[in-house]
């Protein structure tokens, strides 16, 4: 579901950092995504301040980590495990429905028992009133943007600077 990345294209910094890191050395880029992976507890944080269910913190919180690479990933809700007592629901795949809801009242499925009569299963009641912005992971990105990426670009010039001193 949610794997979010900064777009290197509309940041102008990013892209310069994006064109560093490609031809620096595999050292100095192991070191970056060591350094990039100690921003997941600040990820895992503003993923889990915007639960509100059970559902949502077992969906959106347990997975919750940045990825290193270049550009970093923010990932949420990432596991096809399905989840216990959640009936064959896996994060990666039901977790876009959770997090942008659906129209409840719409969704019907008809079904047969043993005979002829046909009955309708509401398919949607359980999942949250539609969101276009999104409920937990898309608000927790814009907060901790600023601050992830910030911390990302100040890594891997602190982290070249000091591999160039040491020549």
């Amino acid at each position: 579901m949610p794997v979010i990345q900064p777009s290197a294209r509309t940041v102008p910094l990013l892209h310069g950092l994006a064109l560093a890191l490609k031809v620096a050395p595999r050292e100095i880029r192991r070191d970056i995504d060591r350094e990039t992976r100690k921003m997941t507890p600040t990820w895992r944080d503003a993923v889990s301040a915007r639960t509100r269910t059970g559902m949502d913190a077992a969906v959106f919180g347990k997975g919750a980590r940045v990825v290193a690479g270049n550009p970093a990933r923010l990932v949420a809700a990432t596991s096809r495990r399905a989840l216990p007592g959640g009936g064959g629901f896996t994060p990666d795949a039901h977790g876009r429905a959770l997090e942008f809801g659906a129209n409840r009242a719409k969704e019907s499925t008809p079904y047969s028992r043993k005979g002829s009569k046909t009955f309708t299963r509401h398919t949607n009641t359980g999942l949250p009133a539609p969101n276009r912005k999104g409920r937990v992971v898309y608000p927790a990105f814009a907060a901790v943007a600023p601050r992830i990426v910030s911390l990302w670009v100040q890594t891997t010039v602190r982290t070249i600077h000091k591999a160039l001193e040491e020549r």
